[in-house]
């Protein structure tokens, strides 16, 4: 049995295909679904682990528990590859945050090009919370950075951070040629 469209499950691991577009393209491990850490680093004070009980899409999401005493900073991040290639472009990203334990922090999506940063509005909810940051990438940049951040010190306890299906989406969208993924302004 032969079906047309983007893979759903992660690129190394095999999966089932679905009308979702693969978030290996542009990032790795963006919807978490490899069941690991993999292509993301923690932050200071931050113990990073996957998810299996508190998800929003598919079986798996990204958990992070922050110390209590950690200053405000990066608790979720990773460098994009071949980030030369969205030099002058414009690029969104979108991602899925939440807060379940901790009142005195949250957090932010945050897309940095090494001289510009661009932050979404700070999630504190118990709830999934869609965040997004657009932004048009420098001309001359040789690293592009997403990153989710608490915004202040968690001084009163513990905070426990998740998130989940987390895209680059470049300006036009993107479109499945046979068996490649372009931007769709890039015809060629």
């Amino acid at each position: 049995v032969a079906a047309l469209g983007p893979r759903r499950g992660p690129i190394r691991t095999g999966g089932t295909v679905k009308s979702k577009i693969q978030s290996n393209v542009f990032i790795a491990n963006g919807d978490w679904e490899e069941g690991q850490v993999v292509g993301w680093s923690a932050g200071t004070g931050t113990t990073l682990t996957v998810e299996s009980s508190t998800v929003r899409t598919g079986n798996y999401s990204a958990k992070a528990i922050v110390a209590q005493g950690t200053s405000a900073g990066a608790i979720i991040s990773q460098s994009v590859p071949n980030p030369t290639v969205y030099r002058s472009r414009q690029i969104k990203v979108i991602a899925y945050l939440r807060r379940d334990s901790g009142s005195d922090a949250g957090v932010i999506l945050r897309l940095d090009d090494g001289a510009t940063q661009t932050d979404s509005s700070a999630v504190t909810a118990a709830g999934w919370t869609y965040v997004a940051v657009q932004a048009t990438v420098g001309a001359s940049i040789s690293a592009l950075t997403i990153s989710v951040r608490t915004n202040g010190t968690t001084t009163n306890a513990a905070h426990t951070f998740y998130m989940d299906d987390c895209y680059v989406i470049p300006t036009g969208g993107v479109e499945a040629v046979g068996s490649a993924i372009r931007a769709s302004t890039s015809p060629h």
